[in-house]
């Protein structure tokens, strides 16, 4: 499907990784919209890292021409709500530190446009999402840090 993938840490710290998709690029200069993904399994199962995550991205990325980077947050019940949403958010942090093109992940410097990053994920992902979402717009307007 001329589909590539890589594992990232994002936080030595914390463990908090995420698998970055990309499509075969053509050119330098080509720029793509971001999705980050926050993955479901009702935060104590799942993971952006397995083999359905896999298939489903690899497809999604081949076909809407698109980066996909997919947030793997700690499981509760070893690591207890909140951490969830934080890990989320570090996560979010970390794409958005390559909007500069100083980031840790050349994938992200060269081919990632920034004007046109989205969030999703399906039943707990979609809420993650939102709690991102929400906490990046307050962060904006200058309400929380």
């Amino acid at each position: 499907m001329g589909v590539q993938s890589e594992d990232v840490v994002i936080s030595s710290k914390t463990g908090v990784k995420s698998r970055i998709f990309i499509p075969k690029i053509n050119g330098p200069d080509r720029k793509l919209p971001v999705f980050v993904h926050y993955h479901c399994r009702g935060f104590c199962v799942g993971s952006a890292l397995c083999i359905r995550s896999k298939i489903m991205f690899t497809s999604l990325v081949s076909k809407a021409n698109i980066i996909a980077i997919s947030i793997e947050y700690r499981l509760a019940p070893k690591h207890s709500l909140p951490i969830a949403y934080e890990d989320s958010w570090a996560g979010l942090e970390w794409v958005a530190t390559h909007s500069n093109g100083l980031g840790s992940d050349p994938w992200l410097n060269d081919h990632a446009d920034f004007g046109w990053v989205f969030l999703g994920g399906e039943s707990v992902g979609a809420n993650i999402a939102h709690f991102v979402s929400v906490r990046a717009g307050s962060a904006i307007m200058g309400l929380t840090g």
